[in-house]
């Protein structure tokens, strides 16, 4: 039984170009991929099929071609999370330096109208002015790090809704 069954797929899977129905003169019908020889009558069945008619595959890219599109995507998408994290760094700097500039101004209040009072208010105004040329810097450079992810998100194209949010 499996090799009746293997002998009909073996067979099925044979592929055709034409499939002719031949009535020989004797009597006995054939079917034969070539046109019929010396038979009464010759009937096609299924016509040949003509290689240009067949069609093309839709193009697919190359590999290549998806390979660069991918590294594109991976680049663009990698602009758009770094940008984000650089704004989120700059508004969380900010934060702690207003923060250490309210403290030392808080500070500074409670200091006695003498002369050890004056010394350490002068040292607190000192460290504000200090404190506040360091946060003034970082975010300068911050600022900096954002203004070059954003040329970059520019000519790769990035999406604002996920690079500004």
């Amino acid at each position: 039984m499996r090799i009746l069954l293997a002998a009909i797929v073996l067979v099925a899977s044979q592929p055709s170009w034409a499939l002719y129905k031949c009535v020989s003169a004797a009597g006995p019908t054939s079917f034969q991929e070539l046109p019929c020889e010396g038979a009464k009558t010759s009937t096609t069945i299924k016509a040949a099929i003509e290689p240009e008619k067949l069609g093309t595959a839709p193009a697919r890219p190359s590999l290549v071609d998806q390979s660069k599109e991918l590294e594109s995507e991976r680049l663009r998408r990698g602009t758009e999370f770094a940008l984000r994290d650089r704004r989120a760094q700059l508004a969380s700097h900010q934060a702690r330096c207003d923060n250490r500039v309210r403290d030392i101004a808080a500070n500074r209040l409670g200091f006695n109208n003498n002369l050890a009072g004056a010394t350490r208010s002068q040292a607190e105004a000192t460290a504000a002015s200090a404190h506040a040329t360091n946060c003034d810097t970082q975010s300068r450079q911050i600022e900096g790090e954002i203004a070059e992810l954003q040329r970059q998100c520019a000519a790769q194209k990035c999406d604002p809704a996920r690079a500004f949010n």
